[in-house]
């Protein structure tokens, strides 16, 4: 999360408070099994650090997060159809 979050200083401070500031994440990477090991060592990305990230963003400045998913890991099943991200929107609303 350092590098996302010292680019979103920088680019807060260079842009200014009065324009709006996006940023697009990944909500998961789609591996399978649980994203944290019985260690609590993160394993793959996914929706509990994308929820850490986007909470640490706004807190940056960010003013809209545009939340997409997949691309990332080569054995990933995505289970495409109609409306199958929408349920990321969930998990991001506070």
């Amino acid at each position: 999360m350092r590098f996302p979050l010292e680019v979103t200083h920088r680019v807060r401070q260079a842009w200014g408070e009065e324009k709006p500031l996006f940023a697009r994440l990944s909500a998961t990477d789609w591996a399978e099994g649980p994203e944290q090991d019985s260690e609590g060592n993160w394993r793959h990305w996914g929706i509990q650090q994308t929820k850490i990230l986007a909470q640490e963003l706004i807190k940056a400045g960010v003013d809209l997060i545009d939340t997409s998913s997949g691309g990332n890991w080569l054995a990933q099943k995505i289970p495409v159809g109609p409306g199958y991200q929408v349920r990321y929107l969930n998990h991001l609303v506070w």
